[in-house]
């Protein structure tokens, strides 16, 4: 939303789901948590001037977000509400190329198999995992959204892969490359890898 304002163009979003979810055995190790436990779900796409440019799948640790469910995510975006109510203590991000499979390209008004970048974050904040966020942009906000590197083959077309991915419709494999980046606080230290994938 900052990078779409920061342009001069008009920042909406559209809710498709917020809501109360039981963790599967994937988002409970995500999470450190046993299976079953609760955690707040939410679904939106990010429009720019009209345009969808995001979506956003985010899962939230109830203790260190408790009203979540109670925000009107139309008129704030979720990292608003979140960077104020749990404080981030730690981060890891995940970025990978890949064609769009068909429910995100929908959401996206673009064609299956089009260019997207998506991104994976994991944040903790007061000792505990806060949340865990996929992103899937497209267009050329796509770059700067993500902080991806400008020299990076996937600057233009991304997918991330992580135990997230697997509560999204079938992605469509493809030669990548994956970064991740892990900030720690409050020494600010930034540790970053990269490495070449092929389909799997």
């Amino acid at each position: 939303a900052d990078e779409i304002r920061a342009r001069g163009k008009l920042h909406t979003s559209r809710v498709l789901a917020l809501e109360a979810r039981s963790a599967d055995d994937t988002l409970a190790a995500e999470f450190d948590l046993e299976p079953d436990a609760t955690l707040f779900h939410s679904l939106i796409v990010h429009f720019e001037n009209e345009a969808p440019v995001q979506l956003e799948d985010r899962w939230v640790n109830p203790v260190c977000a408790p009203a979540y469910l109670e925000q009107d995510f139309s008129r704030i975006t979720p990292n608003e509400h979140l960077m104020a109510t749990a404080p981030l203590q730690g981060a890891t991000y995940t970025i990978e190329a890949q064609p769009a499979p068909e429910e995100e390209a929908r959401l996206l008004a673009v064609k299956a198999g089009a260019p997207c970048l998506v991104l994976h974050r994991r944040t903790t904040s007061a000792g505990r995992v806060a949340l865990a966020a996929m992103t899937a942009s497209t267009g050329p906000s796509a770059v700067t959204t993500t902080s991806a590197p400008s020299t990076s083959p996937a600057a233009v077309h991304s997918v991330v892969r992580s135990p997230l991915a697997s509560h999204h419709s079938s992605r469509v494999s493809s030669p990548s490359s994956i970064w991740t980046t892990t900030l720690g606080s409050p020494t600010g230290a930034i540790t970053t890898t990269s490495r070449a994938t092929s389909s799997r």
